[in-house]
């Protein structure tokens, strides 16, 4: 009885910061706003919670962002919350950007504070790649979850350029896709290092990376972050999102050779090259072991 009462109370925490989450996202911060997020409930979990969406930006290349795609990997959704509340109070980084954020990918999940969804699928092995293999954690079929329908409608129907998946615990920055300059001006905004972990079988960057060529980037915040201040987190890794959203693509003004963007003014091509970051990233602790979790 003990136990199940310490399950059941546990059960009430995590939905009601599922609540507090998607509350704090809509919530009207103190700062004077230049742009008004569009929210919406772009579909349904399995158990019939809304996956909530904000758009902001009408450019012509349009960046997807989520977090929480696994449950117990909960940092990322406050982050992305914050993200959207600055984005509409300073709205610069949208220039030529449409801008999707989707903090909570999977909210069963994170009401159950377990990895997969509420039929325990792990979403991020439901995706249509070629590598897909079925199974109880992967599912009957690709596609076979709600959440994982969603996240595919919006990439294919959203013409979507770009793709930033946030997880935990590995502490690290991967890529999937044509996605290395990227991840390298990434790193350099970050304390996250480049480490590359190899697509998963079923996973958003085997599908929309791999198979589709889009430029999909998985920022595995360390499970530190869980203990950070809203404040704290979003210093150590807001300007990494930002440089998500606004650094150029291959063709547009401010990519240098190779769809890099060009070196300021008073630095040579070597210092701002696709590792710009490692004087912080060595002092962050050695790479985890890659692992099927991921």
């Amino acid at each position: 009885m003990a136990r199940s009462l310490v399950r059941f109370r546990s059960s009430i925490g995590r939905a009601a910061s599922l609540l507090f989450v998607l509350a704090a996202c809509r919530t009207t911060s103190d700062r004077p706003r230049e742009v008004q997020p569009a929210w919406r409930a772009a579909g349904r979990t399995h158990l019939g919670r809304p996956i909530e969406l904000a758009e902001l930006g009408d450019g012509p290349r349009t960046v997807l962002l989520l977090a929480a795609i696994h449950g117990d990997e909960p940092a990322g959704a406050p982050l992305l919350c914050e993200l959207v509340q600055r984005l509409a109070a300073d709205p610069g980084p949208l220039a030529g950007r449409r801008v999707l954020v989707v903090p909570l990918a999977n909210p069963d999940g994170f009401a159950l504070g377990r990895r997969g969804n509420a039929r325990g699928v792990d979403l991020n092995r439901n995706f249509p790649a070629r590598s897909w293999h079925g199974s109880e954690l992967h599912g009957t079929e690709p596609l076979s979850e709600p959440e994982s329908r969603l996240l595919s409608t919006l990439i294919l129907g959203e013409g979507v350029a770009r793709v930033v998946s946030l997880h935990q615990p590995a502490d690290l920055l991967d890529y999937d896709g044509p996605a290395g300059e990227l991840a390298g001006a990434l790193a350099g905004a970050s304390p996250l290092r480049v480490h590359r972990l190899g697509a998963r079988p079923g996973s958003l960057g085997s599908w929309a990376g791999v198979d589709l060529g889009l430029p999909v980037i998985t920022l595995e915040l360390p499970r530190s972050a869980d203990r950070l201040s809203g404040g704290e987190r979003w210093e150590a890794y807001g300007p990494l999102l930002l440089e998500a959203i606004r650094h150029p693509f291959p063709d547009e003004p401010g990519a240098g050779p190779g769809g890099q963007r060009a070196p300021a003014a008073g630095t040579s091509p070597a210092s701002s090259a696709a590792e710009p970051g490692s004087a912080r990233r060595a002092r962050t602790k050695s790479l985890p072991r890659s692992s099927n979790r991921l």
